[in-house]
């Protein structure tokens, strides 16, 4: 379930922005020609940088988890990523915003955005990645927010 004044619809498709109405698509694509493997991705729509300028830090979450055959979640670790990813939605607050996630391979990669300038934003990425072997986080300073143009 989403949080209230979360600016993502979590795993139950719930969200608010600020009172605004958002949305996210979730759609199935192949990976790469020719490697069969299939890649779940969930965007926020519109996807434009311009409505939030002043969340120009990426940050990456990837994390690692028990894949089937096809590299997606076992139904067992379902309700475990989607609560990680809600408790991260929830903690972050309006500090900054979920705009992608992939899940494929053994791995959900989130793609938040946030103020650079804020450092509660990072420290609630970074205090995760902590708390969780499985979890990695990676910054970048990206205020065009190039590393999600592909899901435009």
């Amino acid at each position: 379930m989403g949080s209230p004044g979360a600016w993502w619809p979590g795993p139950s498709g719930i969200c608010s922005a600020g009172g605004r109405a958002c949305s996210a698509s979730a759609s199935w694509r192949e990976a790469p020609p020719g490697s069969g493997h299939p890649i779940l991705v969930r965007v926020l729509r519109p996807l434009r940088w311009i409505d939030h300028p002043r969340f120009d830090l990426h940050t990456a979450l990837r994390v690692a988890f028990d894949a089937d055959e096809q590299g997606l979640p076992r139904p067992a670790v379902r309700e475990e990523l989607d609560d990680l990813e809600n408790g991260l939605v929830h903690a972050l607050g309006q500090r900054g915003m979920l705009v992608a996630a992939e899940t494929s391979k053994g791995a959900r990669t989130l793609h938040f955005y946030s103020d650079s300038e804020d450092q509660n934003g990072r420290d609630v990425f970074d205090a995760a990645a902590r708390g969780r072997r499985s979890l990695t986080a990676r910054h970048t300073l990206d205020p065009g927010w190039r590393k999600v143009q592909d899901f435009a």
